[in-house]
């Protein structure tokens, strides 16, 4: 459960560097 929030976090904090993110 919290496995995919941790996810989401880390997905956004690349996509707010500029960094491409696919999951």
């Amino acid at each position: 459960a919290d496995l995919d929030a941790q996810v989401r976090t880390i997905a956004g904090s690349a996509r707010s560097m500029g960094l491409e993110v696919e999951l």
